[in-house]
């Protein structure tokens, strides 16, 4: 139900049985090398709603489980970290919808639906090290977050925002790894669903909801 690439192999979430699995995959011959049983994750997700993340320096895979983020070892095969974020209290049904790893200050970045915050997180401690407030210079209602990218370019993590209450508004907004906080915002005033970065450009595509078109 959630898959990503590591170097030469698959990652993917599902289940066998009632049981939750992470399996790794032979990218090339597809055959299944291992698989690991995830235990004591009381808010697990099987409706793709799960994220993953992987720390290429650790040879981990960080994985969403609804309000916490879970480190599973590739060279260990075990759990090694959990750490359940803070979580603004509200009507709406929280859980993480999107993360991503920045080599270049070493952690995870996570953001989680209706919640107007992305969280930097230590890779090696499993620590809160942020919680970055994103409030878009428009009035965004209540955000969301489709997607989340690591700019190796500039050393920036890319936020997409939407406004999924009154499906009215989006942004797409830039974070200092540094300071982990905002250095810039672009708004076209329509929510946006997700976007891509191209590094070879340095140019972002992400599609434009009010405009129905691709906006660059």
């Amino acid at each position: 139900e959630t898959m990503m690439y590591v170097p030469n192999e698959i990652v993917a979430v599902g289940t066998n049985g009632s049981s939750p699995m992470l399996l790794l995959l032979s990218a090339s011959t597809n055959a299944v090398l291992n698989s690991i049983r995830l235990v004591n994750l009381t808010g697990l997700y099987f409706y793709g709603l799960n994220t993953l993340a992987y720390d290429s320096k650790d040879n981990s895979v960080f994985l969403s489980d609804n309000t916490s983020v879970v480190e599973i070892s590739l060279t260990t095969n075990q759990v090694v970290g959990n750490l359940t974020l803070p979580l603004p209290s509200s009507v709406f049904s929280f859980h993480i919808e999107s993360m991503t790893y920045d080599p270049h200050n070493n952690e995870i970045y996570a953001a989680a639906i209706y919640s107007c915050c992305v969280y930097a997180i230590n890779a090696k401690t499993d620590s809160l090290v942020a919680n970055i407030s994103i409030v878009p210079s428009a009035d965004v209602g209540v955000a969301a977050f489709s997607t989340l990218i690591y700019d190796r370019n500039n050393n920036e993590i890319l936020v997409a925002v939407s406004d999924y209450t009154g499906y009215s508004f989006g942004a797409l907004v830039a974070l200092d790894d540094s300071t982990n906080t905002v250095a810039a915002e672009i708004s076209p005033y329509y929510i946006n669903f997700g976007a891509v970065l191209d590094i070879s450009s340095n140019l972002v595509y992400s599609y434009d909801w009010g405009a129905d078109a691709l906006a660059v």
